[in-house]
């Protein structure tokens, strides 16, 4: 029975047959600038005449069909079309022999291409920071580079407007920050950016609190009205960084009261700081409001 059985295989596997199987496709040397739609054949079928033996390997075989599109492309073109016998002959290079390649099963090959451009966005940071008790920015965090290169496709690049850090925290700091920062990849595989990353630095001092004790100078007063000022100076407190702690003084400040904008009905200015050093921070008035007589 064996024997019977085994010869009835080897006899029936030996006939040629036609049969259906399909192909990996791989794509080769995409045209410069353009990038595949997400529509593009990933797949073809075709038909094929071999012994049943042959047949069944294919079966198991992952048949992989290998595609230079830059052979196929014309400049300027939306799409590469790659005709039914340019398919065969790549199809019949992947098969063994013993193996005829009978029919492809589509009469073309159309894969659509997007073209690629790219622009610069900003790049905003995501850093979290927390400074060590008297210790502050001397400025503002910079971003190195502060704008990128984004490139891709252009349907999906008209919705990127900028891109962000990852989220970056740092804790007790006290000294200068300069630290490397890897950016956000947008969700699309599609979208390239240039730098990868990007450099966040920021300068920082220890503070310390002064105060000093300012004139107030009266603007736009008419010319017959004088007028009494309760108080006539104002105390402010700032947080300055010990290294210029000693060097500022009252004359490196004005404190003006605008009289066209008092409050008539209750007699009072707001006071506004017009000069004072760009260094210090959190500055407070002790006194909100200038109360005021006239006399005429």
């Amino acid at each position: 029975m064996l024997l019977a059985v085994t010869y009835w295989f080897l006899t029936k596997f030996s006939k040629d047959y036609t049969a259906n199987s399909k192909a990996d496709l791989v794509y080769l040397e995409i045209p410069e600038n353009t990038i595949l739609t997400e529509d593009y054949p990933k797949e073809l079928d075709f038909q094929i005449t071999a012994s049943g033996f042959d047949i069944l390997y294919t079966k198991f075989k992952n048949i992989k069909v290998e595609i230079a599109l830059d052979k196929f492309y014309k400049n300027g073109a939306e799409n590469i079309t790659i005709p039914e016998s340019e398919l065969s002959k790549l199809i019949s290079k992947e098969l063994t022999s013993g193996i005829t390649l009978k029919k492809v099963g589509r009469s073309s090959l159309v894969i659509n291409l997007d073209g690629i451009v790219s622009k610069s966005v900003p790049v905003f940071s995501n850093v979290k920071i927390k400074f060590k008790d008297g210790f502050l920015a001397l400025d503002s965090l910079i971003i190195l580079p502060d704008s990128v290169r984004v490139s891709g496709p252009a349907a999906v690049l008209r919705d990127i407007t900028s891109v962000e850090t990852v989220l970056f925290s740092l804790e007790n700091i006290e000294n200068d920050i300069e630290e490397i920062v890897p950016l956000i990849k947008p969700p699309s595989k599609k979208i390239n950016i240039e730098p990868t990353s990007v450099e966040v630095a920021m300068d920082v001092a220890e503070f310390s609190q002064k105060s000093v004790v300012l004139p107030v100078n009266v603007i736009n007063l008419p010319k017959n009205i004088n007028i009494k000022l309760i108080p006539a100076n104002v105390t402010i407190t700032f947080n300055v960084s010990v290294e210029e702690f000693n060097s500022l003084n009252e004359n490196d400040f004005k404190l003006i009261c605008d009289f066209s904008e008092r409050n008539g009905e209750e007699n009072f200015m707001i006071p506004k700081l017009t000069t004072k050093p760009n260094f210090i921070k959190n500055i407070e008035f002790e006194t909100k409001k200038i109360d005021y007589l006239i006399f005429k």
